[in-house]
C-alpha cells in the first residue's frame, strides 16, 4: 500500500509541476492562466474525490486514468477532457424506443 501511496503522491506532484509550467497553445497569457487554474482545480477535485478509495485495483485504475489524461493533455496541448463523439444517428440502447 505504501508503494501505491508514493505513486499517487508522485503523480500529484507531476500534475502540479505541469500546471506550473503549462503554456496555452494560443500563446495568450489569459489562456495560460485559465488552463493552469483548471489543471490545479481538476487535480484537487479528483484526488479529493478519490481519497477514500482503499482497493488496490481501484487505486491502480485511477492512477492509470490520471496518467493517460495527463499524457493526452500534454500531447494535444489541451488540459480539458476530450469530448466523446458518437455517430449522428447513434442512440444509446437504454434510450431506444420499442
Amino acid at each position: 500500500m505504501s508503494l501505491l501511496r508514493s505513486d499517487v503522491l508522485r503523480l500529484y506532484r507531476r500534475i502540479l509541476h505541469v500546471a506550473k509550467t503549462w503554456k496555452a497553445s494560443s500563446g495568450l497569457l489569459k489562456d495560460t492562466e485559465d488552463d493552469r487554474c483548471y489543471i490545479k482545480q481538476e487535480a484537487e477535485r479528483l484526488f479529493r474525490k478519490n481519497e477514500n478509495i482503499s482497493s488496490v485495483e481501484e487505486i491502480s485504475l485511477c492512477i492509470k486514468e490520471a496518467e493517460t489524461r495527463l499524457e493526452m493533455a500534454l500531447h494535444y496541448q489541451n488540459p480539458y477532457p476530450r469530448p466523446v463523439n458518437f455517430p449522428p444517428m447513434a442512440v444509446p440502447v437504454s434510450q431506444k424506443k420499442s
